[in-house]
């Protein structure tokens, strides 16, 4: 069953970070207008895009898109009404938007991010780590 904007705004508990952005992002809404498709430019940003494997021109893109996605089933399906999925939506939007996970990283205490940080040098560069991702529960 379908789920309005304005009566999602009326199930939203108090805003915490991540329930927050969810919040902005509802108060925002716009109604959808149909486009046109053109296969030269990303579905997201319209950048011109030369891949014949993908439509998206980065990798932010794809996982833009794939979060709207998510969110207007949710919507559509009702299933944004749970607490966890709000959180989770947040979540991922938050990380998206540049602000990585909040509710995660408070979950590990501040000397064990520093002996991760100073344990090794950046996977990427090789210089010393200023930061980390959680890729896994192992």
């Amino acid at each position: 069953m379908p789920v309005s904007i304005e009566e999602l705004k009326g199930l939203l508990p108090p805003p915490d970070t991540a329930e927050g952005v969810l919040r902005l992002v509802l108060s925002s809404c716009a109604r959808a207008e149909t486009v046109e498709p053109n296969f030269s430019q990303c579905p997201n940003c319209d950048k011109p895009v030369a891949s014949a494997r993908t439509p998206y021109c980065s990798e932010f893109c794809k996982e833009m898109s794939a979060f709207v996605r998510q969110f207007r089933s949710a919507l559509a399906t009702g299933m944004i009404r749970e607490q966890e999925r709000q959180i989770a939506m947040g979540q991922k939007l938050w990380h998206l938007l540049g602000g990585g996970y909040p509710l995660r990283l408070t979950l590990i205490p501040e000397k064990t991010k520093a002996k991760l940080l100073h344990a090794r040098p950046c996977a990427v560069c090789g210089v010393e780590a200023v930061g980390f991702d959680h890729l896994g529960s192992g």
